[in-house]
Formats: structure tokens, sequence, C-alpha cells
């Protein structure tokens, strides 16, 4: 840090009060019905707090400009790979539909589950097939 005058302590309870102002705000509107624009409202909020915390508590306002620099480049990042890896899986294929599972041919009894090659259960020949919406695997 350099050798400036040091920073008037009103100046960081000004900035507490506006970051616990915001933790109420974010408290209320938790119990508001917003649909599907309440996590972009949290996501603001809590950057709005970020920013502060990182600019006056970190006391980045007196730093460097590399040291500034690094702290808005380091998210940035972050972001960017999370942005990454959302848009891989956004464009995927969407997932195949399951197709039913092969039955044992020749056996009149129940249904009975086998051993496929490779060591997967096969359905008996008059349990159904899985369904394919659900994804959910018959009872065992």
């Amino acid at each position: 840090m350099s050798t400036e005058e040091p920073v008037s302590s009103w100046l960081f309870l000004k900035v507490g009060l506006v970051i616990y102002a915001l933790l109420i705000l974010s408290f209320v509107l938790s119990y508001i019905e917003m649909g599907r624009w309440a996590t972009p409202i949290a996501l603001v909020i809590a950057g709005v707090q970020t920013v502060l915390v990182a600019y006056f508590s970190m006391e980045l306002f007196l730093s460097r400009f590399s040291v500034r620099m690094l702290a808005i480049i380091a998210p940035l990042f972050v972001i960017l790979l999370v942005c990454i890896a959302a848009s891989d899986i956004a464009t995927r294929d969407p997932e195949p539909m399951l197709v039913p599972l092969p039955t044992v041919e020749g056996s009149g009894g129940p249904p009975e589950r086998i051993r496929g090659t490779h060591g997967v259960p096969m359905l008996g020949p008059t349990e159904p097939a899985r369904p394919a919406i659900e994804g959910t695997l018959p009872p065992p």
C-alpha cells in the first residue's frame, strides 16, 4: 500500500450499510414469486455485493493498475469458462430414445432376468420395455 492518507472509516461504514441493505433486499425478494427472473435478479444483487467488497474491503481502489486489472480479468475468465461449458451442453445432440431391451426367446414362464453379452440384465419375454420418456428402470 502506498503512503497516502488513510481511508476514512465512514467510507467503510457506508459501504457496509449498502452491502447490508442489498442483503436485506435479497432476503425480501426470495419470498416474492418472480418466476424465471428470480435467478438473474439474485445474481445481479450478488454481483453488486461482490464488486463492493472487492473494491472497498480489499482496497482495490488504492491498488496499482495491474492489481486492479487482474481483479477484473480473473472473473472474466471464469465467466468465459462457464459460458463455454454451457454452450457445449446446449449444442449437444439430443439423448437417443431408449429402445426395448432384447427378450429371451422360447421361455414360456413368467418374466425372468438373464444376463446379456456384457453382463447387462435383459428382460424376459412378457415384461414390457423401459419407458422412453421417463428414463426409469423397471423394478428389480
